[in-house]
């Protein structure tokens, strides 16, 4: 299961990447749009709200992602867990703002969703694991 994370999370970081690079480069992004359609990754991306002081919601996605790899107590991880979900809960509260969707949002919301799907299981079997321990220890 942690090689399936790694995997979430690099998709992850590659997409967030992509997202920074092309919002702090002004570059357009390859997203199928439709004028006045619903689906608008140039709309989305080029609003005030697709950055924080500055700095594109992507990059904190790129943020969050990295910072799995240093984080060991279950605080800790559960706290990711739930940075992870106020990031999507962000993202999809601004699309709903704007009006319209970034596929490629859409597809980073997805990811971190299932990252932290998998790390709530990780967390639970580790749990599971700590408790047979404990019940060893004790007969």
């Amino acid at each position: 299961m942690k090689g399936l994370m790694a995997f979430f999370l690099g998709l992850v970081a590659a997409v967030g990447m992509y997202l920074t690079v092309t919002t702090l480069t002004h570059t357009t992004v390859a997203c199928p749009a439709a004028p006045g359609g619903l689906i608008n990754c140039g709309r989305v991306l080029s609003s005030s709200g697709s950055t924080i002081f500055s700095v594109p919601l992507a990059a904190y996605g790129l943020v969050w992602t990295v910072s799995r790899s240093l984080l060991r107590r279950l605080s800790a991880l559960v706290a990711w867990s739930l940075v992870g979900f106020g990031g999507v809960a962000w993202g999809l509260s601004h699309e709903w703002m704007v009006g319209s969707l970034c596929l490629w949002c859409t597809i980073m919301q997805i990811l971190i969703v299932a990252a932290v799907g998998i790390q709530l299981g990780l967390l639970k079997a580790r749990r599971s694991i700590n408790a047979l321990d404990r019940y060893k220890q004790a007969h």
